[in-house]
């Protein structure tokens, strides 16, 4: 065979395998053209370049072209952004708040909340921001995938892990007690003393039972009474809030029962039913005097009723048929009778009310009947009973 028929034959011999790698020199995956053109350069590094272009060369030229394309387009893409450098341009806040928000490198689920809500996180971010994180990942628990936390809230669990990953967190009268709650729990003290400064400081009558209930439901103790002061010194507007009525019977109990309280009986009253109507409707009964009492129990004996004006309590504590007949009969008489005894209703003043002397209590002695009433009281006291019996 002449010289010039060996290109032809080359190329008859090449050609089923410029075939079969036509598609790689096209594909757009080019680290597949990285082994072919090592065998390549391998098996015909023999043909002498003095027989003319030989196919396979010109296959190796366009496979190595379209890999050095393939490397300068993918250094642009890295210096440009395209690809997923998403360390570029952030700080270590913003990237520890990346890794987070897009689970990336996470080596702990934790299991939280009454939803059991899966939220993963990393063992050595925690770790460095928690004593009680450090001690639980490193403890019995490190070996556990898994780790169930059901005393928290998955949102606010979720929002104290952006806290620790990135010193970021917005605290609200309706969060503040979860915070708290969950800061006391991993021991983060600064964040513990921020929650508390801004419940005393942010605490109004319209927000202190919300406080209180909240403070009650996580058992901080202190707080409640904190919560408790700021009533007795607002009382007539803590217990015309809303939030009043969503106080549980515990905390209804210690805010009417307290002696501090600056509030007259009448409020009291007012409110108690109030708060026993919107029970009532938590429980799904409907609302009658028979339900509203069942709802307040003992705690009804709270109410001063022998402190009130007599006027008020037949015009309204009378017609609101909480008290039985015998109650009420037992309430006018101390109306009548000084020191009548009113068990089981508790008849001392509250401490936190200047309480000023009565006609009654100012009467002269000789207009004072047999029994220690007056002509005044005994007057009245037909009057009630006419109202009440007829």
């Amino acid at each position: 065979m002449s010289s010039g028929g060996q290109p032809h034959e080359a190329a008859a011999v090449a050609a089923p395998i410029l075939e079969e790698c036509a598609c790689i020199a096209e594909c757009s995956d080019h680290s597949m053209a990285e082994p072919l053109i090592k065998w390549l350069k391998t098996d015909i590094v023999s043909i002498e370049k003095r027989e003319g272009p030989h196919p396979l060369f010109v296959l190796l030229n366009i496979l190595e072209s379209n890999q050095k394309i393939a490397t300068k387009q993918s250094e642009s893409e890295v210096q440009s952004g395209f690809v997923d450098n998403w360390q570029n341009g952030k700080s270590v806040r913003q990237s520890l708040r990346y890794s987070l928000d897009e689970k990336i490198l996470c080596d702990v689920t934790f299991i939280v909340g009454e939803n059991r809500k899966r939220i993963q996180a990393h063992r050595l971010t925690l770790s460095l921001r928690s004593c009680v994180f450090l001690a639980m990942l490193t403890g019995p628990l490190a070996e556990e995938d898994d780790i169930e936390i059901l005393d928290i809230d998955s949102d606010v669990f979720d929002q104290l892990l952006r806290f620790l990953y990135t010193d970021v967190i917005s605290i609200n009268g309706r969060n503040v007690i979860s915070f708290l709650y969950a800061f006391k729990k991993y021991d983060i003290v600064d964040m513990e003393n921020k929650c508390l400064t801004y419940i005393e400081s942010s605490m109004s009558p319209h927000e202190v039972c919300f406080v209180m209930e909240q403070a009650h439901l996580y058992n901080e103790q202190d707080l409640v009474q904190k919560a408790l002061a700021y009533i007795w010194q607002n009382g007539d507007e803590v217990l015309k809030s809303d939030t009043f009525c969503g106080l549980c019977h515990d905390c209804f109990v210690k805010v009417i029962e307290a002696d501090q309280r600056k509030t007259s009986e009448e409020s009291v009253f007012e409110a108690s039913i109030a708060w026993s109507e919107a029970e009532c409707r938590r429980q799904g009964r409907e609302v009658t005097p028979e339900n509203r009492r069942s709802v307040l129990g003992e705690s009804m004996h709270l109410i001063r009723y022998s402190k009130i004006d007599s006027s008020y309590f037949v015009q309204k504590i009378s017609l609101s048929s909480l008290l039985t007949k015998a109650e009420e009969i037992k309430i006018y008489r101390s109306f009548i009778v000084q020191n009548q005894e009113v068990s089981p209703f508790k008849s001392n003043h509250r401490l936190g009310i200047t309480w000023f002397p009565s006609i009654r209590d100012n009467i002269l002695p000789e207009y004072q009947t047999h029994n220690g009433s007056s002509v005044l009281d005994t007057v009245r006291f037909i009057s009630i009973g006419h109202n009440l019996f007829h």
